[in-house]
Parts: C-alpha cells; sequence; structure tokens
C-alpha cells in the first residue's frame, strides 16, 4: 500500500492540532477554590468554546465569566444557566483577584494565578472541571485550568467588569435596550430614566438586556 507524502503531511497536521486542543486540567487548583463542597463534578476535565458576554470580580478572589457558547454545545447548559445567567455557561478562574472576603483568604494564600483572564467580546477556548454549583443551581467551568483567546468579537461598548458589590453603579455603563442612548450611571440610581423589556435579537442584544435589567433591579424598579 502507497502512502503519499500528502498523506503523511495531513496526517502529521492532525495530530499537532489535537495536541494542541487537548490540555490536561491542574487538579491542584482544587485545593485553592472556596467553599469546594458546593461543587459538584460532572465531569473533571472539559474543554469548551464560545464569546465572553460579561465578567465581574468576586469578594473570594475569583472571576466570575459568563460565556456565550458557540453552537453545539448547548446541553451543557441547564434551566439555571439559561434563566438566570442570560443562557451562559459560568467560567470561574480562581484566586485571580485581591480576595476580599475574610473566610476566602485562606484558599489563596501564597498562591498566584496566572490564567489569562479575557476581554469581554473574545471569543476563547476554556479548559476546566465541568461543575453543577449546587449553591446557585447553574453549571460551571470551575476552576479554569487554561484559557486559549481565538478572536474578538463586538458585543457591545456597554459592557463592563462590574464589582461584586453590586450595590455600587458607579462605573456602571449600559444602553437602554430600544435606545442608541449610553446612560453613566454615576450617582446612585438618579441617571436611570426608565426600565423597559428588551426584544433579543442577537447576542449583544442579549448581553445589554442582561444589565439594564441588573440596573434596574438593583434600583427598585421593575423592566
Amino acid at each position: 500500500m502507497k502512502i503519499s507524502c500528502l498523506s503523511i503531511i495531513l496526517l502529521f497536521h492532525c495530530i499537532i492540532i489535537n495536541a494542541q486542543s487537548t490540555i490536561p486540567c491542574d487538579t491542584s487548583l482544587w485545593q485553592h477554590v472556596y467553599h469546594k463542597y458546593r461543587l459538584e463534578v460532572k465531569e473533571e476535565c472539559k474543554t469548551v468554546s464560545g464569546v465572553v458576554l460579561a465578567k465581574k470580580i468576586e469578594a473570594d478572589g475569583d472571576y466570575h465569566i459568563r460565556l456565550k457558547l458557540d453552537p453545539g454545545q448547548g446541553q451543557l447548559l441547564n434551566e439555571k444557566n439559561i434563566s438566570v445567567q442570560d443562557s451562559c455557561l459560568v467560567i470561574e478562574a480562581v484566586c485571580a483577584h485581591e480576595v476580599t472576603q475574610t473566610d476566602a483568604i485562606s484558599a489563596c494564600e501564597n498562591y498566584v494565578n496566572n490564567v489569562r483572564i479575557p476581554e469581554v467580546g473574545e471569543h476563547i477556548r476554556v479548559t476546566g472541571s465541568y461543575v453543577l454549583d449546587t449553591q446557585h443551581g447553574w453549571l460551571e467551568i470551575h476552576p479554569i485550568t487554561a484559557i486559549i483567546v481565538l478572536g474578538k468579537v463586538d458585543v457591545s461598548p456597554a459592557i463592563k467588569t462590574r464589582s461584586a458589590n453590586t450595590s455600587s453603579l458607579t462605573q456602571v455603563a449600559y444602553i437602554c435596550s430600544g435606545s442608541s442612548q449610553v446612560y453613566h450611571i454615576n450617582s446612585g440610581c438618579s441617571g436611570l430614566s426608565h426600565c423597559t423589556h428588551a426584544i433579543i435579537k442577537t447576542t449583544q442584544d442579549s448581553a445589554i438586556s442582561y444589565y439594564h435589567r441588573r440596573l434596574c433591579k438593583i434600583c427598585g424598579k421593575q423592566p
């Protein structure tokens, strides 16, 4: 049987691609997970891909990131992901920021997480443990072992990193759904002029809708 040079090259290329896309999970990260008992492991190591719609800093030092999964991965979401997390998979990088929660300090002590935190709008491939957060009910990749940036998508100039302290609106900006006007909330809720239901047509609309509804809730207004 003759094997052409082209066949060998293609086979070698496929092996390289497969090796690059398969990243083993770092099990040592579990010792830095705050209250790990609340996470029910579904798969010890899993790789998913999608676009970052939002991220926030948690008091326990984790980065909480919403990932809009690429097509064909919808089975990784449950009802809570859909209703509470805007149809996104939650991914969390542990000890990636300063810990402000007293009882979480020990989990991150003498450890620095070097995982690159993606920007909103970046298309990424992320590897980590696939778990159920039994406290909140949604599914996550937590802890994250690795993140590879595949590209960039323009989701919205309104999506910002926001603090885990949701009572603070100082640096939050959003676009009110159905309007081209940008509202900057610089003084409590005084800048929130109206709350309306969003007509979600695109990923961008979904992200804008989330921030709009979140601000309306914080300010005690009903969208």
